[in-house]
């Protein structure tokens, strides 16, 4: 302590002397020289504060000019001038070493100037703050963000000592419409401010497609030509380019406008539509204008012929078709609710019974009810349903037509004996009720469901006539019944007539495989061959519309039951050969191959007990299954002996 008065002492009484002080050299070039020309080791310690302000002068008065501190908020050497405090004594002192503001405002400045999308623009914006401090700042350019192509620019200045403001000058060309954003960054401080650029296109409020006019008529096929009324609200009287906008839904019209000017508020534009619409229905037209869009439609008509019914039901029908005969009828067809559209011409094979055709030229349909004639010509190629369904103005129904068998001569029916179950069907009392069926004449007789003249019943004796003698009965016959003989009385020479003479495909034969391998047909024959399944009950139709299965009597549905009784046979055939029903195990009792038909049983068609298939029954075909099975089964041959004469 003694050292550093005795030293404050000394060098007060140097200046006192010389008024100049020299530490480290004789010789000092100022009030105070403290420097050693190149061997210092130490700086000098500025006295510091927080703040400039808090520097008092001890004498009294105002801080003395020439006072120097260091500023330890602002981190820098400062003097005190004639005008008060300097700036920071920095390093570089062009601009960019910034003191910091108190605040920067981009909020309250004043903007000015118009930006609009793709013009050049020209405004400015004032940036205030607080809290300057003297500082020099470099030039500013900020570009824009958002929408971009502007670009915030000043020049290098000065900050006030205190508050003041920054002009930024704002130039360039906008590249769309909506926010250019820009974020000003100076003395320390930032803050952002936005420019709302324009839509230089067109721009509407409202675009309303429902209430303006619609003008043509808009025809599935045919050109149109109309026009359509779309209004707006808020138009920015600026330009728009030529409008065309293609049909949806139903295709093949636009809708088209020139190029135009939106009105400076309301308005509307008329767009021309044309074009051949491809069908009926609704074409849609979205129309985009202005930033704006809406959608409008129209109803394109029917060129087709259309009608509300079709009634095939209670129209006229004449004419008498019969099978293998040329016919010539007509049939009326009703309908309501004709659009007076043009129909083309209509030719309608017939399905079922072919070869018969309904036909009726082109024409145009009334506007309301009316009805169509149709021709039919041709020639059934059988007996049985003939149907017409006719199509037209998105309607349709069915027609029927009864197509007669040809009445038939009288048919010979071969009965083969001696039949061990007394079944042969030309004389046995258990085959009674079989015979009662074939001679009703409703079922088989000139006005019956099967036109024929009637029936002749013979039989022949396998046992004891001569092989010509059978050979020649067959001939002279037209359907041969095979029912319930034993194989020691039929020998091996009549079964080969019988099989040659069913290979010639000129009469029809029906086979009854009962009673096991003491009976014929068992255990093969002609191809087939059998084998017994005795204890059976019943059989069921396998396959519907084959053979027997359907006819003029009545169709029998698969699942059907036919009553079968004891032995029944299972049969294994040919691939020409159709399956029509089977036993109650599955294996096939019932096949046709073309002239020929072999089922299982014989009691299926006797009436000697019950369960037998005829016990109880009577004269009609369609009592039962059994009785439709019959009957239908004497169709098939009838049909097939005529077709081969």
């Amino acid at each position: 302590m003694k050292r550093k008065i005795t030293f404050l002492s000394m060098a007060l009484w140097l200046g006192a002397v010389n008024a100049q002080i020299g530490m480290g050299t004789a010789n000092p070039r100022g009030a105070l020289d403290i420097n050693r020309p190149t061997t210092n080791k130490h700086g000098l310690v500025l006295p510091t504060n927080a703040s400039q302000d808090s520097i008092k002068n001890p004498m009294g008065g105002s801080v003395a000019i020439g006072t120097m501190i260091f500023d330890s908020t602002a981190d820098c050497v400062k003097v005190f001038k004639s005008t008060g405090w300097s700036n920071c004594l920095c390093d570089s002192c062009d601009g960019t070493t910034v003191i910091p503001l108190t605040t920067l405002d981009c909020a309250n400045g004043a903007l000015t100037g118009t930006y609009t999308q793709g013009t050049a623009s020209n405004g400015t914006k004032v940036i205030n703050y607080t809290g300057g401090n003297g500082q020099a700042y470099g030039a500013i350019s900020i570009a824009s963000t958002g929408v971009t192509g502007l670009t915030a620019s000043a020049p290098a200045g000065t900050f006030a000592n205190g508050n003041g403001s920054i002009t930024l000058n704002i130039t360039g060309t906008p590249n769309t419409s909506g926010t250019a954003s820009f974020t000003v960054n100076l003395g320390g401080k930032s803050c952002t401010f936005t420019v709302t650029v324009g839509n230089n296109g067109p721009v509407v409020a409202t675009l309303d497609c429902s209430r303006g006019t619609l003008t043509g008529t808009y025809t599935e096929g045919t050109a149109s030509n109309g026009t359509k009324v779309v209004n707006y609200t808020g138009g920015n009287g600026r330009p728009y380019g030529a409008v065309s906008i293609a049909s949806t839904g139903v295709t093949g019209l636009t809708a088209t406008a020139p190029a135009g000017t939106l009105a400076n508020g309301n308005g509307s534009i008329t767009l021309n539509i044309t074009g051949t619409p491809n069908t009926l229905g609704t074409a849609s037209f979205t129309v985009n204008l202005g930033g704006k869009s809406c959608t409008f439609t129209v109803t394109v008509g029917n060129n087709r012929p259309i009608v509300a019914t079709l009634d095939c039901s209670r129209g006229a029908l004449t004419g008498t078709y019969t099978v293998g005969t040329t016919s010539n009828g007509t049939k009326v067809v009703n309908y309501t609710g004709g659009n007076g559209r043009p129909y083309g011409a209509i030719n309608i094979a017939s399905t079922g019974v072919t070869g018969l055709t309904a036909t009726a030229p082109a024409g145009t349909l009334a506007n309301g009810n009316g009805s169509i004639t149709f021709n039919i010509t041709g020639t059934p190629n059988t007996s049985g349903t003939a149907s017409f369904t006719v199509n037209l103005g998105g309607q349709s129904c069915t027609f029927d037509i009864m197509v007669q068998a040809k009445t038939a001569r009288r048919m010979t029916i071969l009965s083969i004996t001696p039949d061990a179950w007394r079944s042969n069907l030309s004389t046995d009392s258990y085959t009674s009720t079989a015979r009662s069926k074939l001679n009703n004449t409703a079922n088989f007789g000139p006005s019956g469901s099967v036109k024929v003249q009637g029936f002749n019943y013979t039989t022949i004796d396998v046992r004891n006539s001569s092989d010509q003698a059978f050979r020649n009965a067959i001939d002279n016959a037209d359907i041969i019944w095979v029912g319930y003989i034993t194989n020691r009385n039929f020998p091996q020479s009549k079964r080969n007539i019988l099989a040659q003479k069913i290979a010639e495909k000129k009469k029809f034969f029906y086979l009854g495989a009962d009673g096991g391998s003491g009976f014929f047909p068992f255990s093969s024959f002609a191809g087939y061959s059998f084998q017994s399944t005795p204890n059976n009950r019943n059989a069921r139709i396998s396959a519907t519309n084959i053979g027997p299965t359907n006819g003029v009597f009545g169709n029998i549905p698969s699942g059907s039951t036919i009553i079968f009784n004891r032995y029944i046979g299972a049969i294994s055939s040919p691939s020409s050969a159709s399956r029509f029903m089977d036993t109650d195990g599955g294996r096939p009792t019932g096949i046709i191959n073309d002239n020929l038909i072999i089922i299982g049983d014989i009691n299926w068609y006797i009436n000697r007990s019950s369960p037998d298939g005829f016990y109880g029954g009577n004269s009609s075909c369609t009592q039962n299954n059994n009785s439709k099975l019959f009957c239908n089964i004497f169709q098939k041959a009838i049909e097939y002996v005529l077709s081969k004469e």
